[in-house]
């Protein structure tokens, strides 16, 4: 599956999630803001989500496509980048909260 390393959060942030995420994109970023960022990573893997405000959000994206239910999702799928950011991302969460 191909798709682009880069994707907006609002006008003037952008994360990649093809290489390591850096605090300055992550610069004035909300907790929902983050919590979107991490899970545009698991939704790229087509996992489905429990959250339906996390479904009705992905699904408006032209490339979603759910085909794993959220228990039967494989984090080996994962690159090392996509794991570190994924960590990365839920601790600047978890900072916020």
């Amino acid at each position: 599956m191909a798709w682009a390393c880069s994707f907006p959060l609002r006008r003037a942030a952008t994360v990649s999630i093809c290489s390591g995420v850096t605090a300055g994109e992550l610069a004035g970023l909300t907790a929902e803001e983050l919590r979107i960022a991490r899970n545009e990573i698991y939704a790229r893997h087509g996992r489905w989500f429990k959250s339906e405000d996390l479904n009705r959000y992905f699904r408006k994206k032209s490339w979603y496509e759910p085909s794993v239910e959220p228990d039967a999702f494989d984090s080996s799928v994962f690159s090392a980048t996509e794991s570190q950011n994924i960590q990365y991302l839920l601790e600047k969460m978890e900072a916020l909260q």
